[in-house]
C-alpha cells in the first residue's frame, strides 16, 4: 500500500492576522487558501498513490483507477488534514502561541511526482510556523494533536463501520476503510522521530507519550489494512 511522510515545520512564514474561526481554530485569509490548495493536493496526491499501486504499472488502466480512487481519497485525505490543523491551532492557543499554514511548491511538487511514479505518497505539500513562546513542552503537545486528529478520525470511521447496520459493506465499508487507512498512514509516519516530523517534537517532550501515541497509530493502520481486506 502506499506510504507517506510528514509535513515539514518552517520558522520564516510571515504570521497574518486570523480572520475567521473554524472550529474554535482561527485562520487568516492567506492561510485558508493554503489549507485549501493542500487538501485538494493531498486529495490527489492519495488518488494517484492507490491508483499506481493498483495498477502495478499498467499505465493504460491508470487514469479510469485514478477516477475510481478520487472520491475516496477526497473524503479521507482533505478533510482529517483540516482537522489536524485545527486541533495543533487549538493546543497551541492554550499554549499561548499561534500557528499558520503555508504550501512549499518544492515538497507539493516531489508529492505528485513520488504519488503517480512510484505509488509513494509524501505527505508534505507545506509547512506549519509556530509563533509565540514555543517551549519543549508546548512543542510536544502541539505535535502530538496532529497524530491524535489523525488517530481518531481512522479509528472513528471503523466503529462507525462496525456500529452501524450495513455500513460494513459494499462501498459504504470500501469508504470507511479507506478513511481509516488512509489517516492511519498519516498518523504513523507522522510520528516519525526526525526533524521535520511531529515525532521529532513528542519524541523530545516524552518518550513515554511517544511510545502511546505511535501504538496508536500502528494499531489504526493494521487495522484498516484488515478492513480493506474484508470489504473487498
Amino acid at each position: 500500500m502506499p506510504r507517506v511522510a510528514g509535513p515539514t515545520y518552517a520558522q520564516d512564514t510571515l504570521y497574518v492576522r486570523p480572520s475567521r474561526r473554524i472550529l474554535g481554530a482561527e485562520f487568516g485569509r492567506d492561510e485558508l487558501r493554503h489549507v485549501a490548495f493542500a487538501a485538494l493536493a493531498l486529495t490527489l496526491i492519495f488518488a494517484g498513490a492507490f491508483a499506481t499501486s493498483a495498477t502495478r504499472g499498467n499505465f493504460s488502466a491508470l487514469p479510469s483507477a485514478f477516477v475510481l480512487f478520487l472520491p475516496f481519497a477526497a473524503a479521507a485525505a482533505g478533510p482529517a488534514f483540516l482537522v489536524a490543523l485545527i486541533a495543533q491551532k487549538r493546543v497551541a492557543e492554550k499554549q499561548g502561541c499561534t500557528t499558520e499554514f503555508r504550501v512549499l511548491p518544492q515538497w507539493l511538487l516531489i508529492s505528485v511526482l513520488f504519488a503517480f511514479l512510484f505509488g509513494f505518497v509524501f505527505a508534505a505539500p507545506g509547512a506549519t510556523s509556530r509563533f509565540g513562546n514555543v517551549t519543549r513542552d508546548g512543542a510536544g503537545r502541539m505535535s502530538a494533536a496532529v497524530p491524535l486528529a489523525y488517530t481518531a478520525i481512522g479509528f472513528a470511521a471503523l466503529i462507525l463501520a462496525l456500529a452501524v447496520p450495513g455500513a460494513a459493506v459494499g462501498a459504504p465499508g470500501l469508504l470507511l476503510a479507506f478513511v481509516a487507512q488512509v489517516n492511519g498512514v498519516l498518523a504513523a509516519f507522522s510520528m516519525i522521530p526526525v526533524p521535520g516530523f511531529a515525532g521529532s517534537d513528542i519524541w523530545r517532550w516524552s518518550k513515554l507519550y511517544f511510545a502511546a501515541i505511535m501504538a496508536g497509530a500502528v494499531a489504526l493502520y493494521w487495522a484498516s489494512l484488515v478492513a480493506v481486506r474484508l470489504t473487498l
